[in-house]
């Protein structure tokens, strides 16, 4: 569910779910800012939609899960200013965000 591509980065998620049709994919986007937005909050940080960045590819899977299938690809990137300081720092915010998601 994320990327990091050395120890200090920005918050970047890296989505991919099939496409289920753009009502459906936005209703899911939406979810996933709205997960974002209050996972922020909880640990203090207050942020806005506007600084969720987002890129979106559609595509054919080419391998693993979504081999063959039509997907979405959404990249996510946390623009305020903030970086986490090592991929543990990450992977604890994912977990966070998991425990916050099953109250939804």
């Amino acid at each position: 569910m994320y990327e990091v591509l050395d120890d200090e980065r920005k918050f970047h998620l890296d989505i991919e779910f099939p496409d289920m049709g753009i009502d459906e994919n936005n209703k899911i986007i939406c979810s996933i800012s709205k997960l974002l937005i209050i996972g922020f909050r909880k640990i203090n940080m207050k942020i806005t939609k506007n600084e969720l960045n987002f890129t979106k590819v559609a595509g054919i899977g080419e391998s693993g899960t979504f081999k063959g299938v039509k997907k979405m690809s959404y990249h996510i990137i946390l623009n305020n200013g903030y970086y986490f300081k090592s991929v543990q720092d990450i992977k604890h915010f994912i977990l966070f965000l998991y425990e916050i998601a099953e109250t939804f």
